[in-house]
C-alpha cells in the first residue's frame, strides 16, 4: 500500500481564524501477481472500507482495478477524507 496526502487544508473558519483540518489521503493497493486462490481483493477491500469508515473517515471515491499491462499487477485507488478539530 502507499498512502499519500491530497488535502490539509483549515476547515470550522470562525472568528478570523480556523479551529480545525480538513485532510485527504489516497490509498493505493498493489496486489501481488499471484493471488491465493482463498484470497478475495474485494472483501479485504470492503474491510477496509468499514475500518475507515468506523475511524470516522468519510470514502470519496473507490476507484475501478487496474491491470498493469507489463506485470499484471492489480492496482486499486481509494479518495478518504475527514474533518478533524484541532
Amino acid at each position: 500500500m502507499l498512502l499519500q496526502e491530497t488535502d490539509s487544508s483549515p476547515a470550522y473558519l470562525a472568528n478570523d481564524t480556523f479551529k480545525g483540518l480538513s485532510m485527504g489521503v489516497e490509498i493505493q493497493i498493489f496486489y501481488k501477481v499471484d493471488l491465493a486462490d482463498d484470497f478475495n481483493p474485494l472483501e479485504a477491500e470492503i474491510e477496509l472500507m468499514q475500518n475507515l469508515k468506523s475511524a470516522g473517515w468519510l470514502i470519496v471515491s473507490s476507484q475501478h482495478h487496474t491491470t498493469d499491462p507489463d506485470t499484471n499487477q492489480v492496482t486499486k485507488t481509494i479518495y478518504v477524507t475527514k474533518n478533524e478539530m484541532i
